[in-house]
C-alpha cells in the first residue's frame, strides 16, 4: 500500500466515475430510486482524516427525494448520516482496507413508496506523515566526549508526539542514544516535540555523517518512520592555545565581530580585534570573514602556543556583495 496522503476534498485514487445502483421492484406502484456519487470514491486515505462524499438521491419519475435517507453504514453499524447531500466522516484510525455502503432504505416520500438503493465504497488507510529535525549539534567535539543533540518530530496532522521514542543512530546504523518526546512543543511551532539526545562524540577524528531517527512508536494513531541526517566532527584533544588578532591593514585598529575558522574549530574576535582557539597541534588553513573586510587565507602550523596577526583588506562601498567563500 502506497504511503501518500492527499486530501479527501482533492478526490483520492483513482479516476473511476461515481457509479448508481438502482431498485429492482416488481410492484409498479414502487419507484425506483437512483443514488450517485459526485465523484471519485477515495482510494486511499490517512487514517482518522476527514471524508465527504457528494450524494444524489433521484427518481426518473420526477420524485423530489431531497428529504430522503440516505446512510453510510459497515455490516450493521451505522457510520454517518446524510445531510444537504453530504456524507462526512472520518477515516478508521487502523491501518486496513474497508468497503462501506451508502444506502438509501425502502422508504415513503410524497406519498409514493421507493424502493431500496445501495452503493459500497472501497478505500484503504495510510499512516501519518511525519518529519524530523535536528538542531544545536555541538562542533567539533573531543573524540569520545559526551555531548547532547536537540532533535524533534513533527506528524502531518499536528498530532500530540510526546512520550514517543527519537534515537540517534550513527554511521554503522548502531543506535549510539535515544530519547523520549517532551510535553510541550519548539517554541514557535504548533506541533514539534523534541527532546535533547546525550550521544559520545565519534571514536575516529574527522566527521561522520549520522541520522535522527522516529521509529513512530508509542502513538495512538499509525505514523511513517522519518529520519533526518546530521554531520558531527570529532577531533582531538586540543594541545596548543592559538590567540589571533584582526586589525585594519591600513589603520592597525581591531577589527570586533570577524568570523574565523580552522577547519572545524571557529571563533569571533571581540572589540579588541582578539579571539581565542584551543585546538589540536598540525596544520590549518585560516578563513577570516567580515562584511566590511577582505582577508585571504593562510596557511599556518600550529606546534605549540601561538599568537596570530591577521590583517583585513576594507572593501570599496562599490562592492557590497563580496562574499567569504567556505
Amino acid at each position: 500500500m502506497g504511503r501518500g496522503h492527499v486530501g479527501p476534498e482533492q478526490g483520492l485514487g483513482s479516476r473511476r466515475m461515481a457509479s448508481t445502483r438502482r431498485t429492482m421492484s416488481t410492484d409498479p406502484s414502487t419507484h425506483r430510486a437512483i443514488l450517485e456519487l459526485g465523484g471519485p470514491v477515495p482510494q486511499e486515505v490517512c487514517v482518522a482524516s476527514p471524508i465527504v462524499l457528494n450524494v444524489k438521491l433521484s427518481c426518473p419519475c420526477g420524485c423530489g427525494l431531497d428529504s430522503g435517507q440516505v446512510r453510510l453504514v459497515s455490516g450493521d453499524m451505522n457510520i454517518a448520516t446524510c445531510e444537504a447531500n453530504r456524507i462526512s466522516f472520518a477515516a478508521p484510525a487502523q491501518l486496513g482496507a474497508f468497503t462501506w455502503v451508502v444506502v438509501s432504505p425502502p422508504q415513503e416520500i410524497s406519498g409514493v413508496p421507493h424502493g431500496e438503493v445501495s452503493l459500497p465504497i472501497s478505500f484503504a488507510t495510510s499512516p501519518v506523515g511525519t518529519s524530523v529535525a535536528v538542531w544545536d549539534v555541538p562542533s567539533p567535539v573531543i573524540i569520545g566526549a559526551r555531548c547532547a543533540v536537540r532533535v524533534g518530530a513533527k506528524s502531518a496532522a499536528d498530532c500530540v508526539l510526546e512520550g514517543a521514542t527519537i534515537e540517534i543512530v550513527d554511521e554503522a546504523g548502531t543506535v549510539v542514544g535515544s530519547g523520549r518526546l517532551g510535553g510541550t512543543p519548539w517554541e514557535g511551532t504548533c506541533a514539534l516535540y523534541w527532546t535533547e539526545v546525550e550521544v559520545s562524540a565519534p571514536a575516529r577524528e574527522g566527521i561522520a555523517s549520522w541520522r535522527a531517527r522516529f521509529p513512530a512508536t508509542d502513538i495512538r494513531l499509525p505514523h511513517t518512520e522519518a529520519e533526518a541526517r546530521f554531520s558531527i566532527a570529532a577531533v582531538r584533544p586540543p594541545e596548543c592555545r592559538l590567540t589571533m588578532t584582526f586589525v585594519d591593514r591600513e589603520t592597525e585598529e581591531p577589527i570586533e565581530s570577524a568570523h574565523i575558522r580552522l577547519g572545524p574549530f571557529r571563533a569571533v574576535t571581540d572589540a579588541s580585534g582578539r579571539a581565542e582557539l584551543s585546538i589540536p597541534a598540525g596544520p590549518y588553513e585560516v578563513k577570516v570573514w567580515h562584511h566590511a573586510y577582505e582577508t585571504p587565507s593562510t596557511t599556518v602550523e600550529v606546534n605549540g602556543d601561538l599568537a596570530l596577526q591577521l590583517h583585513g583588506v576594507s572593501i570599496p562601498e562599490e562592492d557590497p556583495n563580496a562574499r567569504w567563500m567556505m
